[in-house]
């Protein structure tokens, strides 16, 4: 977004990037226990949890095939 890459007046009246405004949002807000906040933080920083693949007990999911495939470089 162009927008967060706009120079505004920090909250110390200072020149910075929209972007870091809305970080140091999103860290105050964590700071005084916002849960969505906290988690958005930590997925960012830690990445996002990876998700078990779980399928139906009547249907469980099955691999039926791994491949790797290397291809060469095409020739110019």
């Amino acid at each position: 977004m162009v927008s967060l890459h706009r120079i505004a007046k920090g909250s110390d009246g200072q020149p910075t990037k929209g972007l870091y405004m809305v970080a140091q949002a999103l860290v105050n807000k964590a700071k005084d226990g916002d849960v969505a906040a906290i988690k958005e933080i930590f997925d960012r920083v830690d990445g996002k949890s990876p998700q078990m693949l779980q399928g139906d007990p009547d249907q469980p999911l099955t691999i039926a095939l791994i491949e790797r495939r290397i291809v060469d470089k095409p020739e110019k």
